[in-house]
């Protein structure tokens, strides 16, 4: 504090502090978002708090997203399109200071991968000395090839289901099996039986 004039006045030297108490999932299915934060100042105030995005690959500057005054709470926000988005959480005192120079691109507070595209898969499928096709190889596996456009495909996992009721119920012959290419189902299946599978 300073005299000036026969007034006091308040030097305001600090920056305010804003932070995630609780960020978004890594990969979301929806492009809406809530994260909890919380910001303060101990100087003269927070004015407002403010989340900025930019997608990952883009170099250019960060955008507001959302914007509130309050200190403390849950901001919600939709994020324009899929995939990979860096966060970043800034909050601004009453005198103009903010908590982070958004102009040089810090590191973000949060990246999130939004994935609103299912996985391709396609089964591959053999002939039969009869002719018809069968989704079964003759060393009882089944094969397929799996991509996304958001994760590598070495990093899919296959579930797989096979129902020999005509699909009314469904078992899981594996619930997680890496994304090789083939899976095999001997304990699985009994031959002379028909199944489906998924």
């Amino acid at each position: 504090d300073a005299v000036v004039r026969g007034r006091i006045a308040r030097y305001d030297a600090d920056l305010p502090l804003a932070m995630m108490l609780e960020k978004p999932p890594a990969v979301v299915r929806s492009p809406h978002l809530m994260l909890r934060y919380k910001a303060s100042d101990a100087s003269s105030g927070v004015a407002k708090v403010v989340l900025h995005g930019r997608r990952a690959s883009d170099k250019g500057a960060y955008k507001v997203l959302t914007e509130t005054q309050n200190l403390e709470g849950t901001m919600e926000v939709d994020l324009p399109g899929e995939g990979l988005w860096s966060l970043l959480l800034c909050a601004t005192d009453v005198a103009g200071h903010p908590s982070t120079d958004i102009e040089r691109s810090p590191r973000p507070d949060a990246l999130v991968a939004v994935d609103l595209t299912k996985p391709d898969l396609a089964l591959k499928s053999s002939m039969l000395p009869q002719g018809s096709k069968t989704w079964i190889s003759p060393n009882w596996e089944v094969q397929w090839t799996a991509s996304d456009t958001l994760s590598s495909a070495e990093k899919l996992t296959i579930r797989i289901e096979h129902s020999s009721d005509g699909g009314r119920t469904w078992f899981v012959a594996v619930g997680r099996h890496p994304n090789t290419g083939h899976g095999d189902l001997r304990a699985h299946l009994f031959p002379g039986k028909k199944y489906r599978l998924r």
